[in-house]
């Protein structure tokens, strides 16, 4: 039975939480341009080395220079993003509805069950998004599909490793059983079509069983 932990919903952000958002959402550099701009106008204000009016001024102008940065900042990261979602459309339609929910249940739950499920769930995206970038497919070992179907799409060349241990219900029980027995047909008919198959079998020790395989 699945358990479903029900948390009250945060949407609302105060003037501090918007403050923080803002700040996490703000280029570091145009962040430390308008601190050093603020300052340069409050220090020449306190020093007499300019009026209250050229002070202000010359802050305005360091805070206007860093919020340029910041929307350069912006404009090359959204280019950068438009870039990476060029693809399938159905691709491009999901990404944005995947990072906006994993933001948003991190920040509306942060530092709970909910947040720490969302990053784990997020890595194993990833990890799993890796092994396909790399050309292999995973499954758990109940799941044959890919087995039977790539053995049936294959046409030229099949390299396969396959681990023979001993066991309570014998050495070659899975190769006895109902998939087993699809699986060796599979391969015998690829074999048929032409196809050169390179079988590594790993054992702790040859027996009759496993030589007559």
């Amino acid at each position: 039975m699945a358990h479903l932990l029900h948390r009250p919903r945060a949407d609302r952000v105060g003037p501090a939480g918007g403050f923080v958002r803002l700040l996490a959402h703000t280029d570091p550099v145009a962040l430390v341009g308008i601190l050093l701009s603020i300052s340069l106008s409050i220090t020449l204000d306190l020093t007499n080395a300019a009026t209250g009016v050229e002070s202000l001024l010359a802050g305005l102008m360091g805070t206007t220079i860093s919020l340029l940065v910041d929307s350069l900042a912006r404009a090359e990261r959204r280019f950068h993003l438009r870039t990476l979602l060029e693809g399938p459309s159905w691709l491009v339609h999901a990404v944005p509805e995947v990072v906006t929910g994993t933001r948003e249940a991190v920040e509306r739950h942060p530092g709970t069950r909910v947040a720490e499920e969302a990053r784990r769930r997020f890595e194993r995206f990833r990890a799993e998004t890796e092994h396909l970038r790399a050309g292999r497919i995973i499954r758990p070992g109940h799941d044959y599909q890919d087995l039977l179907g790539a053995t049936r799409d294959c046409v030229r060349r099949l390299d396969a490793v396959t681990n023979v241990m001993p066991r309570a219900s014998g050495e070659l029980s899975w190769w006895r059983g109902d998939i087993g027995r699809h699986y060796w047909a599979a391969n015998v008919e690829a074999l048929a079509r032409g196809v050169r198959i390179t079988r590594v079998f790993l054992h702790a020790g040859l027996t009759d069983e496993l030589t007559e395989l």
